[in-house]
Order: structure tokens, then sequence, then C-alpha cells
């Protein structure tokens, strides 16, 4: 019997998968073949078209009454040789696909960092076109400020020529010129401290002091009726900065004040900590700025007070002195209900 059985297994006519199904798929790839292995074939039309490899449609292939009928030790083998070398050329495409991501990423890595350094160096000449055009800007606007005493000047000087007798007009003459050289020696103060980079004498200091030091200093200019309140922080942290600097700040930011207050009016300066800034508010409830002079305001010889003699120069300069101590100073304003200046500076 069990020869028989064996006999019976070794005559076994082993079928083909095109004359079994009769599928008449001339196109496939195993259709005529004499290979009986035809789950290694790539692409063929059976179980529902998978196309694709062994590992793809092996699912398929187990169900398939072809394949459970021909298959054996010796197509095990093979079909495990054949899955292994799929695997490995599927592990080959993967490396290969990750090899050409990385050359990809290092490539486009070294042309950001090309791009990048470019646009810095962008960046940095247009920061100097800029600082060069409103250096232009600042010259042009000091001539035409000095423009108006030096011509007073001349006129005086020419009445010395003429051999001007009166008393009364040589001194008048003699003021007028006084009062000229005086404002041109301001102008160009404020000029070389806009422009000056020297270096600043930056030490840890008590703000709190400047603002009570610049109040005292500022008292005498201020109407009879205006009045300078403060709500000062006694625990805020001393900050490194330069004093002089931001006393001058202090004294440009309360004097604008006085000349926006009226009669009456009160300005309110408070210090307090913001985060990793310190802050310093000046608030006066004085006629306010346009909305269309706020981006304006901090631009040189700007200023809405020639009528009562102002230069223009206070807010630039506060703004450059700021910036060069890291900080910002900013403007909210409503005409009719006044204005607050808010500076604020770096702690360590």
């Amino acid at each position: 019997m069990g020869l028989k059985k064996q006999s019976n297994k070794k005559g076994r006519k082993k079928i083909k998968c095109w004359e079994f199904f009769n599928c008449g798929a001339i196109k496939c790839p195993a259709y005529g073949s004499q290979d009986l292995r035809c789950w290694l074939f790539t692409g063929t039309y059976c179980h529902d078209e998978i196309q694709g490899t062994f590992i793809r449609k092996i699912e398929a292939c187990m169900k398939c009454a072809v394949f459970m009928r021909n298959f054996s030790h010796k197509n095990f083998e093979d079909t495990f040789m054949y899955v292994l070398h799929e695997i490995n050329f599927y592990v080959d495409m993967i490396e290969n696909a990750r090899a050409n991501l990385e050359g990809k990423v290092k490539q486009r890595t070294e042309e950001l960092e090309k791009a990048s350094k470019k646009l810095k160096q962008t960046q940095e000449q247009l920061i100097q076109s800029e600082k060069l055009a409103a250096m232009g800007q600042l010259v042009a606007a000091m001539v035409h400020e000095i423009n108006n005493p030096v011509g007073g000047m001349l006129n005086c000087i020419h009445e010395f020529r003429e051999g001007i007798q009166d008393e009364e007009q040589v001194e008048e003459c003699t003021a007028l010129m006084q009062e000229g050289l005086e404002h041109i020696g301001a102008i160009l103060r404020r000029f070389l401290i806009f422009s000056s980079d020297h270096k600043l004498n930056q030490q840890l200091t008590d703000v709190n002091k400047i603002v009570k030091k610049a109040i005292i200093l500022c008292s005498k200019y201020k109407s009879p009726g205006q009045k300078i309140e403060h709500e000062l922080d006694p625990e805020i942290p001393f900050v490194r900065v330069d004093p002089e600097q931001i006393q001058q700040v202090f004294l440009n930011m309360i004097l604008n004040a006085f000349g926006a207050m009226r009669e009456n009016g009160k300005l309110l300066i408070k210090t307090k900590r913001h985060n990793n800034s310190l802050e310093i508010s000046f608030k006066d409830d004085g006629h306010g700025i346009k909305a269309k002079y706020l981006k304006e305001i901090f631009a040189p010889f700007f200023t809405t007070k020639k009528a009562r003699g102002g230069k223009g120069l206070g807010l630039s300069i506060s703004e450059t002195i700021i910036k060069r101590h890291n900080g910002t100073i900013a403007v909210q304003s409503k005409v009719g209900k006044g204005t607050v200046f808010t500076i604020s500076l770096p702690v360590e």
C-alpha cells in the first residue's frame, strides 16, 4: 500500500495554470510556459490580476489550486530563495533611495547655506545703504536747519560792514548772532550724538534714580500748573546702560511732554519689569499726535512744534540711544487724549 501510494505520488501529474484555468490570457508571462512555478512570474494575470512579484501576491497564491497541487519541498526551497532574492532587491532599493535622499538633503543644505550667506550679505548691504540714505537725509535736513540762523547772521555782518552806529541795533545784531551760533552748536551736538558710534559707558544702573534726577532737572521748564507724578517700582532690577545717555532720553521725553501738555496738564512716569525687559513709560494728557504723524516722529528734524522752537531731533536721538542699548521705544497716541511713550530695556 505504501509503495502504491508512493508510486501514485511520484506519478502525480503536475498541472499548468494556463491549462487548468483555460484562461486564454496569452499576454500573461506564465501563459504557455512549461515552468510550473507560475507564482514566481512577475506581473501574472491570475488572482484578479494582481500585478507584482510573489511577495505581493503570496496570500492569493496560497489559495490557488494550481499552487497547492504543484507545491513541493523542492519548489519551496526555490520559492524561499526567490523570496529572499526579492527581499534583498527591495533592501538594496531602499538603501539606494536612502543614500540618494541623503545626497539630495546634503545638496539642498549646502544650497540653503549658500542662499543664507548671500541673503545675509544682501541684508548687510541693504542696511549700509539705508544708513547712508538716512545720513544723507540727516545732513540735508541739518543744512536746511542751519541755513536759517546763518542767514540772520549774514544780515548782521552786512549791517556791521555798513557801519551801524545805533547802539541798540548793535546789541540786537550781536544777540542775534550769538543766538544763531548757539543754535548751530546745539544742532551739531545732536548730529554727533545721532551719527556717532562711540563706545557706550555701560554700567549696572538704578533707572529709578535716573528718572528722579531727570524730573528735578526738568522741573524749572514746566508751566506752574503742570504736574509730574511717578509710580516707580522699587523692586525693579538694575540694568546695564550708559546713565548719561539714558538720562538724555528721559529729559527729551519729559520736555516733549511739557510742550504737548496744557497749562494744568499732568505727566505720569512709571517703571516696571515685564518679562525680560524693564519698561519706562511717559504718559501725558496733552493734545496728542495725529495718526498720520506717528510713523514720522522719530525722523531727524521732524517736528510739529516749529512755532514753539522745536528742533525735531529729540525723539530721533532718543530712538538712536535706545537702539544702541538693544532696547525699543514705542508710542501710542490719541488726539485730544494724550500720548504714551514706552521704553523697553533688556534685563540681564
